[in-house]
């Protein structure tokens, strides 16, 4: 068991009687997503009333008064650096007043709600952060109302190096999904590695996408995701016309794991024109990439595979045609 002394200095939604000054909040040591809080840390606590058990009742030190947080992690949000508690407490506060006391008419709850969704975006914390990417969707007619305001926390959210990639990722697709045009250029300028992909297949949603020649140039660079981004970007917007550029990929690129990313990719296209490249592949003495191709062949399927991996049941090395001869048995 671990217990947390939390002292109060606002109820963000108070409750009936006395004010709360310390709440002693319960949390089990090994149950997964518990929040771990260290020695003067501060932040917005999420918390309910112990729901107890045996356990519980052996072990804790005493009755009385006794809290959990809600969601164990997601439970505590904290504030690093301190100074940055306020921030995160505006909009949880909002929040908490608009399902108290919802703004008088249509129009002023929705620009009050609006509001609320853009200050999540800016609060200093991946949580309220992840809820207002969540909520852009119930802005109606958002593509076409876009402060400059609104602009300029989209793209700060973008670049935020603190969020999670994920939460990142997500706010890439959601402004792909709600068709947000202002945000070609901060998209354009998205240069980690990890992001490229999405941000690239953002842009050909809305319409504004990279050239193929600044693809095909990053196909070749120094960064290894970045290549693997770009041979799955030609696949998108070519089609078939790129497998053969992205078989070379997966036959010769100086990294294990591109070369295996491509050799998926391939793959995914589902299309017979994949096959005789990945023939090519299969053949090579990487026992990794060999199997990748036959998993690859298999998710193409129908009858152009099973004659590809038929004939190489009876060509290349061994070791080669008794893998194909054992997928083929499987």
């Amino acid at each position: 068991i671990r217990i947390h002394d939390l002292v109060v200095d606002e109820e963000l939604k108070p409750g009936e009687g006395e004010k709360v000054r310390t709440l002693r909040v319960v949390s089990m040591v090994d149950e997964p997503g518990a929040a771990v809080l260290d020695v003067g840390s501060v932040g917005v606590a999420f918390v309910r009333p112990l729901r107890r058990n045996s356990y519980l009742d052996l072990h804790l030190p005493e009755r009385g008064s006794w809290y959990q947080f809600v969601d164990g992690r997601d439970g505590w949000l904290e504030a690093a650096p301190p100074d940055r508690l306020e921030a995160i407490a505006v909009p949880v506060r909002q929040l908490i007043e608009q399902s108290r006391r919802p703004v008088a008419g249509a129009a002023a709850r929705t620009q009050s709600r609006r509001d609320l969704v853009f200050k999540m975006l800016s609060a200093p914390h991946p949580l309220l952060v992840a809820n207002g990417i969540a909520d852009l969707s119930t802005i109606p007619d958002l593509a076409s109302s876009l402060s400059d305001r609104e602009v300029a926390i989209l793209t700060s959210t973008l670049h935020a190096a603190s969020l999670p990639l994920t939460t990142r990722e997500n706010l890439i697709a959601e402004i792909a999904t709600l068709g947000l045009r202002r945000l070609v250029e901060p998209l354009r300028s998205i240069r980690e590695p990890a992001l490229q992909e999405p941000a690239w297949a953002a842009l050909r949603k809305l319409g504004a996408p990279v050239s193929a020649d600044e693809v095909r140039q990053k196909l070749t660079g120094e960064e290894p995701r970045t290549r693997l981004a770009a041979a799955r970007e030609l696949l998108a917007r070519d089609g078939d016309a790129a497998i053969p550029v992205v078989a070379q990929t997966a036959l010769r690129d100086r990294d294990k794991q591109v070369r295996l990313g491509a050799i998926e990719a391939l793959g995914e296209t589902g299309s017979p024109a994949a096959v005789t490249p990945l023939e090519g592949v299969f053949a090579t003495d990487e026992i990794d990439e060999r199997q990748a191709t036959a998993r690859a062949l298999r998710e193409i399927g129908g009858d152009p595979a099973a004659d590809a991996l038929h004939r190489l049941a009876f060509q290349g090395s061994v070791d080669a045609q008794r893998y194909a001869v054992l997928v083929l048995m499987t």
